[in-house]
């Protein structure tokens, strides 16, 4: 049986066409894909001052139903009210979705919210409903990953919470795994659909010396088995004695996969 993993990126997309005063705006996606499928997305949506106070007062709406969304505010005004909104939903990119806001709106409850259990020593899991991700606290990435169907687990990633390495000048190999990379978690974002993730630790080698800092976040959705992550590299030598001949992550899987597919820019 043929198995494919790939890398995915997510669909941001901005309001337009839209009246302030009239209580309901389309949202238009940005979207190359092509997806028909159900995607996890954010929608950024601005507010005039004075005119919202509550964030349970927005919703997005298809065809007259209510789609299940989280929404995190970003800004506000000198009044405290609403200026900026991150709204994160799983639904098809090539669906038609408006907002309603204001007064008498009320958003419904998130079915199926996402979990996280977390363990003393700094490990946790994310179960997003669609897969489970498992963290141990002294390597980088996640250690396990299964996906979820019909109350069973197929495990698509096994032993590979070493995965982000370096490779410096000198032939060092450098990874964020042990209890001298450091690493820290900081939870960002933590609702019942879309939980973000910071980890900070160091690229350390086999003979704990320390190249460089990493800081990485991680996007998890409700419904949807992807996740994304945001690598920043953080030189803490001097550039002119060690620079970095080659760095990545690498995932491991209990079976080697017959093909591997990776996305990237525009669709050809």
């Amino acid at each position: 049986m043929k198995r494919a993993c790939g890398l995915i990126f997510p669909i941001v997309f901005f309001l337009t066409g839209y009246s302030l005063q009239a209580k309901e705006f389309n949202l238009k996606i940005n979207d190359v894909s092509g997806l028909d499928s159900p995607w996890p997305m954010v929608a950024s949506m601005p507010f005039a001052e004075g005119e919202l106070k509550e964030p349970s007062s927005i919703r997005i709406m298809s065809r007259g139903r209510e789609v299940p969304s989280q929404v995190d505010v970003a800004a506000t005004w000198r009044d405290g009210s609403i200026r900026w909104v991150l709204t994160g939903f799983t639904a098809s990119p090539q669906g038609k979705y408006n907002v309603e806001y204001g007064e008498g709106v009320k958003r419904g409850a998130y079915p199926n919210p996402l979990k996280i259990t977390r363990q003393a020593d700094g490990g946790f899991t994310i179960d997003t409903g669609a897969a489970v991700y498992q963290f141990d606290s002294g390597k980088l990435l996640p250690e396990n990953g299964w996906l979820v169907s019909d109350n069973r687990r197929i495990q698509i990633l096994q032993g590979s919470g070493a995965g982000a390495y370096l490779l410096d000048n000198s032939g060092r190999m450098a990874r964020i795994a042990g209890k001298a990379a450091e690493i820290e978690n900081r939870f960002i974002k933590e609702g019942p659909g879309r939980v973000v993730v910071k980890r900070s630790g160091w690229y350390v080698t086999d003979t704990g010396e320390k190249l460089a800092k990493a800081d990485v976040w991680f996007y998890f959705s409700a419904g949807t088995p992807y996740f994304r992550i945001t690598h920043s590299l953080i030189f803490t030598e001097d550039t002119n004695k060690i620079w970095f001949k080659d760095y990545g992550l690498e995932f491991k899987t209990p079976d080697k996969p017959s093909e591997v597919y990776c996305a990237a820019g525009e669709n050809s």
